[in-house]
């Protein structure tokens, strides 16, 4: 996670790295805490998900639900990089489940230049 220099995005890229289900909790705090420090008001969120290996398994599902809400509630515009059809319909999903205003994009680039029309 990072500011993309010379902007007011922050740039959030999930790894292939699955994350072990005893670990998800602490893992989700330890990116809250570090997402706590920034003025969500003043920053997009740029989400990049290509690389997680999707997961909809119902323990996963019900502990990774508070804190997807959480991570992206509170910023200007949030454009989310998605790799493969299934993943967008899960990124839609999560959206409409957490009732939040999302773009869904396959390039970086793209949602990039979408935020810059926008901000």
């Amino acid at each position: 996670m990072g500011l993309i220099p010379g902007t007011h995005v922050v740039l959030f890229q999930q790894s292939s790295t699955p994350i072990p289900t005893s670990e998800l909790e602490a893992t989700w705090l330890a990116i809250d805490a570090s997402f706590a420090a920034i003025a969500r008001s003043a920053h997009s969120l740029m989400l990049d998900v290509r690389k997680a290996r999707g997961r909809n398994d119902p323990e996963f599902e019900r502990l990774f639900a508070p804190h997807r809400a959480r991570m992206a509630t509170g910023w200007r515009p949030v454009p989310i990089v998605v790799m493969s059809p299934p993943r967008v319909l899960q990124v839609r999903r999560y959206a409409r489940e957490d009732n939040l205003d999302i773009r869904i994009f396959d390039l970086p680039d793209a949602a990039f230049l979408w935020l810059q029309g926008v901000g």
